[in-house]
C-alpha cells in the first residue's frame, strides 16, 4: 500500500533538511574554518544554497500545517472539540520552540 502523497512529501522535505544540516552535523564548516577549505567546498556549499537552503523549510511547514488541518477535520467528523487537544498540541511544540530558541541544539558548533 502506497503512503499518502502528502507523507511521501513530507519524507522528501525531510531529506532536504537533512542535506542542508548535514554540513553543520558533521562539523564541515567548522573543519573548513581551521584548516582552510577543501577544494569544491565552496562550490557545494553554493549548490546546497541554491538547491536547498529555504525550499524545504517552506514545504515541511506547509505540511505541517496540512496535518493540524487533518487533525482538526477528522476530530470535528468525528463530533469531538478539536480546540483542547490541538491547542495542547500546539504549546508543547511552542514550548520546545521557545527552549530550542534559548538554548540552542547540541549539534550547534561555534563558526
Amino acid at each position: 500500500m502506497q503512503p499518502p502523497a502528502s507523507a511521501r512529501a513530507r519524507r522528501f522535505a525531510l531529506v532536504g533538511i537533512l542535506a542542508v544540516n548535514l554540513e553543520i552535523f558533521a562539523g564541515v564548516g567548522r573543519c573548513a574554518a581551521l584548516h582552510g577549505a577543501p577544494p569544491g567546498y565552496h562550490l557545494g556549499r553554493e549548490v546546497l544554497a541554491f538547491f536547498f537552503s529555504g525550499k524545504f523549510n517552506t514545504i515541511f511547514s506547509i505540511l505541517f500545517g496540512l496535518g493540524l488541518a487533518l487533525q482538526y477535520r477528522r476530530f470535528v467528523e468525528a463530533g469531538l472539540d478539536a480546540q483542547k487537544p490541538l491547542r495542547r498540541h500546539l504549546g508543547w511544540l511552542l514550548g520546545v520552540g521557545a527552549l530550542h530558541g534559548v538554548f540552542g541544539t547540541s549539534f550547534t558548533t561555534t563558526r
